[in-house]
């Protein structure tokens, strides 16, 4: 059996920042004027946001303003990937 590889010239998947560990990190706003869509339930969470708050206390925030638990874990990364935010 012959193992594949990748064309000459193609690029190779890495590991997504999705799957980086957000627990135990502060954020830090790179964007301070929110860039999410007004009146979207995504912009009322990167509301919650506090600089200098730890990615812990963003997920209480979330929880507590009634939002979906599992939207908390995925905000971090996601506004992470698109430099939305830093994590210190």
């Amino acid at each position: 059996m012959t193992q594949k590889t990748p064309a000459q010239g193609a690029e190779t998947k890495t590991a997504p920042a999705a799957k980086a560990p957000v627990t135990g990190k502060t954020i830090k706003l790179l964007v301070t004027a929110n860039p999410k869509k007004p009146g979207s339930a995504s912009a009322k969470r990167y509301g919650l946001y506090k600089d200098g708050m730890t990615v812990e206390a963003y997920k209480q925030a979330v929880k507590d303003a009634g939002q979906p638990a599992r939207l908390a874990g995925d905000d971090p990364r996601w506004d992470l990937r698109h430099e939305f935010i830093k994590l210190v």
